[in-house]
């Protein structure tokens, strides 16, 4: 359907900006730490955290692949096509405000998230193969 697949897009488009900010937020500590310290355990802690969102950003791209993949072959049942539609564009929403002030936090969130909206997808797509 091709309300379900631009809800998707749009749903990845703010998680992909969100993935860019913590990206940026990251890159900039890392930074900011080397000019002020050379080698302090605060290098490490921000270098982690860079290394933590790149690992977030292909989990997350992981499970947009998989909604692709099955959104594509049009298995959603017509009952549950409004429940899809309701996770991606609840998950758009909830994170288009971009607030990256708490960063483990929000990754960790952003992840529980997308995982959610992932699980919708795919039983609302088992529910059309047992129908």
């Amino acid at each position: 359907d091709k309300a379900i697949l631009t809800s998707l897009e749009r749903a990845v488009g703010v998680v992909g900006e969100n993935t860019n900010l913590l990206l940026e937020y990251y890159t900039g500590t890392v930074q900011d730490t080397l000019k002020e310290m050379q080698g302090a355990q605060e290098d490490g802690a921000a270098a982690s955290g860079l290394v933590q969102v790149k690992s977030m950003q292909g989990v997350l791209n992981s499970i947009f692949a998989e909604m692709r993949r099955t959104l594509a072959q049009d298995r959603i049942s017509p009952g549950s096509k409004s429940t899809v539609l309701r996770a991606l564009d609840g998950l758009a929403a909830r994170f288009s405000d971009r607030d990256v002030s708490q960063p483990t936090f929000f990754m960790a969130n952003l992840t529980r998230e997308v995982e959610a909206a992932g699980a919708v997808v795919h039983v609302a797509s088992k529910e059309e193969l047992s129908a």
